[in-house]
């Protein structure tokens, strides 16, 4: 394994990786609640990787993916739609 051209052993590299891993990992969210539009319940799940990154949010009853800033952000946005709650797991 190389960083910046020096060459380190991958038994040195793994406890700096596993440390990076740990620090960087995303907060994990859920937002549920009802869809005043369309009837429906809202569950689905995400992660927060943080403001520079933003955050991802899955909703298993139409296998969707959808983006956002923040997960804040997208609470926001399914707000608007009906009853939605942010917690943070």
């Amino acid at each position: 394994m190389t960083t910046d051209g020096d060459t380190i052993a991958l038994s040195e590299a793994l406890p700096l990786i596993r440390d990076t891993v740990h620090r960087c990992a995303p907060r994990l969210f859920t937002i549920y609640g009802a869809d005043e539009v369309t009837g429906s319940p809202l569950i689905g799940w995400g992660m927060d990787f943080g403001p520079k990154i933003g955050a991802l949010y899955w909703q298993p009853h139409d296998n969707t993916t959808h983006t956002g800033e923040s997960a804040e952000q997208i609470h926001k946005i399914y707000e608007l739609a009906g009853v939605a709650h942010l917690d943070w797991l």
